[in-house]
């Protein structure tokens, strides 16, 4: 197993910038997880982009040395991960904006 300095953590659905930005956060903040690298992963460029801002910026403002890196290709991001998290909507975002 390998050591938690040197983990890959990976975000699938990540774009999502309410429930996206408060894992990142507890991420930042953990000093427990200073070394690790997270992969966001989300099928929208957009939204991606926002969310991978949000965690490079609030690291760097916190001291933060994790490590992001973003991506929509699923296979990269989840290849060599120690961890998952799927939060990605099934049926996208557009769906749900059209059913409010």
């Amino acid at each position: 197993m390998i050591g938690k300095d040197n983990a890959k953590i990976v975000f699938i659905g990540a774009g999502s910038a309410v429930w996206s930005s408060r894992i990142i956060i507890d991420l930042i903040i953990n000093k427990d997880l200073q070394n690790v690298e997270v992969w966001l992963n989300d099928i929208d460029d957009h939204r991606l982009n926002l969310v991978y801002g949000f965690s490079t910026r609030y690291a760097r403002e916190y001291g933060s040395s994790i490590k992001f890196r973003k991506t929509k290709d699923q296979v990269e991001a989840i290849r060599g991960a120690d961890f998952v998290i799927n939060a990605a909507m099934a049926r996208g975002h557009g769906y749900y904006e059209r059913m409010r």
